[in-house]
């Protein structure tokens, strides 16, 4: 009998406030967490106006508030990017206020592709063309060679359909299966308004070790990102899975020729698995 160890999501939807304010939410549900973050800013010159968190389920009950984040204020999401969400106190022991708050920020950001003439752009092409002046090596689509300067444009459909309430949804997902007495599988999908990944792997809940594991692209903006399709298990096989930092997730998916699209769920399955209570 299958037996249904731990489930989880991470959902952001980033949205028109107002004429002049965008509105992001991010919220992290698993079987024993609930939390959620809010964070608004202008459209013109994307600084934060409002902050703000709640807690209604944790490991640390003692822990359950919901509370304004007033030090968030001003900050600019496009200079600061998450700067000034690393340097606020822990509002929980595990830091996921700061990642779902750090979640909103990256909706807004993939928001701006559509709020180009806010932000001063006269064209689709002079916005591209500032995106990409400092991207040379972001990830695995922006490397030495850059994919053509309207492909993203034509890709997300810009050019016939302008989302003006609607800018940006996310949803990660994982969920750990005891499908025997000795192994757990860990599945995990990416799902965005732009991006979709799968990620599964086997581990041995005695020795933690990592027996099995893949990852594949479904939907992307370049045909770049498809080829990091089946790569790096190698890299994860043989491994303990509580042995995987973030940082050393990324530098195996690719480092700065990888996806952090895949890093974010693959990690998300990985941390998901050393945080379950007594290991199963």
């Amino acid at each position: 009998m299958i037996k249904a160890l731990e489930q989880g999501v991470w959902i952001n939807c980033s949205n028109s406030l107002n004429d002049k304010e965008l509105i992001s939410h991010a919220a992290f549900l698993t079987t024993r967490c609930e939390y959620r973050a809010v964070v608004c800013a202008t459209k013109d010159k994307f600084e934060i106006t409002q902050a703000s968190y709640s807690i209604h389920r944790c490991p640390d009950m003692s822990k359950r508030r919901e509370a304004d984040i007033p030090e968030l204020i001003g900050a600019s999401v496009m200079r600061d990017r998450v700067k000034a969400i690393r340097n606020l106190k822990d509002f929980d022991d595990g830091g996921k206020v700061k990642e779902l708050l750090t979640e909103c920020i990256r909706g807004m950001i993939q928001s701006e592709t559509y709020l180009t003439s806010e932000l001063g752009y006269k064209t689709r092409e002079e916005y591209e063309i500032f995106w990409r002046s400092d991207k040379a090596g972001y990830c695995r689509s922006y490397g030495d060679e850059m994919p053509p300067i309207d492909e993203w444009s034509i890709y997300i459909g810009a050019y016939e359909h302008i989302r003006v309430k609607n800018f940006y949804t996310k949803y990660k997902s994982y969920v750990i299966l005891q499908e025997n007495e000795d192994e757990a599988v860990i599945s995990g999908t990416y799902n965005d308004s732009f991006h979709e990944m799968h990620s599964e792997l086997t581990y041995n809940l005695a020795s933690r070790n990592i027996n099995a594991f893949d990852m594949a692209v479904i939907r992307a903006p370049h045909q770049a990102c498809y080829e990091l399709s089946h790569t790096a298990a190698e890299s994860f096989i043989g491994k303990p899975i509580d042995s995987f930092s973030k940082r050393e997730t990324g530098k195996i998916i690719g480092g700065s020729s990888g996806c952090f699209h895949l890093v974010d769920i693959v990690y998300d399955m990985v941390s998901a698995a050393m945080e379950l209570p007594n290991g199963k």
